[in-house]
């Protein structure tokens, strides 16, 4: 268990502990990671977590008041009720051989009572045979058997549970905890339209970084095209079951060609699977590949409307889909894929043409997990506003800087 106590501090003066991660605030923290620290046992989601703290504890304890008001109290216990409760949970942890210890005190009590003071011969031979040697090692033999399934099915569906959750959280971080279950993507204040750039940009900080990590990453642009490419605007004749969200993406200047390089370009795929390990029971049925235009500088991909028509006639179409990741375990085995981005679509027509009210937008799902929300304002991290572009001479080859070592050490 990782713990260290604060100078002048005794590990036994924490009375307190926190409910969620203070460097991960969208996550349940977890006793298994924890410290003390000024008086107060601080739990934590991950070790990385501990780690980031204890490097720098005044960035995340001035959060915990905000985000943690009110704190669970440790009682003051006496020894004999410390025991009693040791005693309990060591004995609901084996609750099969617990139960069978006490009906077998229970039996041999009735065959000592019963051969003094029961009146009937009938019930104690009965009790004799219930406590005979073969009968207790049968009742035994049962006992531990059924513990024994019993504790295997408990391990087995906690692990899957452990295992889950520790999936969700190295894929994931904090997508579904922030941006909710399924995740949708925060619409830009603007006036519905259905073609546009939005700016994806660096969630590195740094003053070694040009503009201290705040700059443009890639460029999107957004728009509806019909099956031969042909761009859609506002009161265009249209048929839903031909359009597509048409979505092109470049390469800013001066960013690393570490990221963009074929290997990892060909992990990048588009789905509306909003399912946090989707790739479990096979492969996505509805992945979109994304097309390389320009060699290491522009992508595009199209993702089709009539995917998401429900009713015929002029009703509303509605849909969100996602820009995603692979994600591989140790094992290099596919298990999920961390969602990047979402594009969400409001369409409208009125007598075939496309109404003015319809909408096309894209958000952010995804942050770097040791920088806060709060930390990478929206129009710094995906917006549709400019993003500033490195300038010519300004860009970093430092791999930790640039992020390069941090996704090497968590791609898996």
């Amino acid at each position: 268990m990782l713990m260290f106590a604060s100078i002048g501090q005794s590990a036994d003066s924490a009375t307190a502990f926190n409910i969620n991660c203070p460097v991960e605030p969208g996550k349940k923290a977890h006793e298994k990671y924890q410290l003390e620290h000024l008086g107060k046992r601080i739990i934590f989601c991950c070790e990385e977590c501990v780690a980031e703290f204890k490097r720098s504890p005044q960035t995340y304890l001035a959060s915990i008041p905000d985000n943690f008001p009110e704190y669970a109290k440790r009682p003051d216990t006496s020894r004999i009720q410390t025991f009693f409760d040791s005693a309990w949970n060591t004995a609901a942890k084996a609750a099969g051989l617990t139960i069978g210890t006490l009906v077998l005190l229970l039996l041999l009590c009735l065959r000592y009572t019963s051969s003094r003071f029961a009146p009937h011969r009938q019930f104690t031979r009965i009790s004799q045979a219930l406590t005979s040697r073969k009968s207790i090692a049968g009742w035994l033999a049962v006992l531990c058997g059924g513990e024994a399934i019993s504790a295997h099915l408990a391990h087995r569906n906690t692990r899957a549970e452990i295992s889950d959750s520790e999936f969700e959280h190295a894929i994931h971080y904090t997508t579904f905890s922030e941006y909710g279950d399924p995740p949708l993507p925060s619409r830009p204040p603007l006036p519905p339209r259905v073609k546009g750039l939005f700016y994806r940009g660096n969630d590195e900080r740094s003053p070694d970084l040009f503009n201290g990590g705040r700059y443009r990453t890639a460029t999107f642009e957004l728009d509806l095209c019909s099956s031969d490419g042909r761009s859609i605007s506002h009161g265009d004749q249209v048929n839903f079951e031909n359009i597509f969200v048409r979505v092109r993406f470049r390469r800013a200047a001066g960013t690393p060609d570490y990221f963009w390089m074929p290997k990892r370009m060909s992990l990048i795929y588009a789905t509306r699977n909003p399912g946090k390990f989707h790739w479990r029971h096979g492969p996505v049925a509805d992945l979109v590949k994304i097309t390389e235009i320009t060699p290491m500088q522009e992508w595009m991909f199209r993702y089709p409307v009539a995917a998401f028509i429900k009713d015929q006639g002029d009703s509303p179409v509605t849909g969100t889909f996602y820009l995603c990741e692979k994600r591989f375990n140790d094992s290099e085995s596919l298990i999920g894929g961390r969602f990047h981005c979402a594009f969400s679509f409001r369409l409208q027509k009125h007598d075939n043409q496309l109404a003015q009210s319809s909408d096309l937008w894209m958000g952010a799902l995804y942050r770097k997990r040791s920088l806060r929300i709060w930390e990478i304002p929206e129009s710094e991290w995906l917006s549709h506003e400019p993003i500033p572009e490195i300038l010519e001479g300004k860009s970093s080859s430092d791999p930790v800087l640039l992020g390069i070592r941090d996704y090497e050490e968590n791609k898996n």
